[in-house]
């Protein structure tokens, strides 16, 4: 059994659209324009999302 010792995270926002992660797992970064948002996570995961008008649809992709 593993045990994790402690956790990290801190985020901040360089610009109005755009929010950096740093975590004991490494880097992360996220970019909207409109309604579309961009992300790569610390595993080096890449999302795209698009929100629509409709409530509750959303479009995603995802890439590794």
């Amino acid at each position: 059994m593993a045990f994790k010792l402690f956790s990290f995270r801190k985020t901040f926002r360089p610009t109005r659209n755009s929010r950096v992660t740093l975590s004991r797992s490494g880097l992360g970064y996220s970019y909207r324009m409109g309604p579309v948002r961009w992300t790569k996570n610390a595993r080096g995961g890449r999302t795209t999302t698009v929100n629509t008008p409709i409530k509750g649809l959303t479009y995603r992709k995802y890439r590794r």
